[in-house]
């Protein structure tokens, strides 16, 4: 049960990480890293 939301969560992480390597500007990268995460574990969460 709790397996398979576990690998999806990594899969996304991977994806948004990926994605974020391909945005040149540093701090962008940072804002926009934390912003999402946070936004997608509160949602995760409710």
């Amino acid at each position: 049960m709790k397996k398979d939301p576990i690998i999806q969560i990594v899969k996304i992480t991977q994806i948004i990480i990926l994605f974020l390597k391909s945005v040149p500007i540093s701090v962008l990268k940072k804002n926009f890293y934390n912003k999402s995460v946070k936004i997608f574990y509160r949602n995760l969460l409710i």
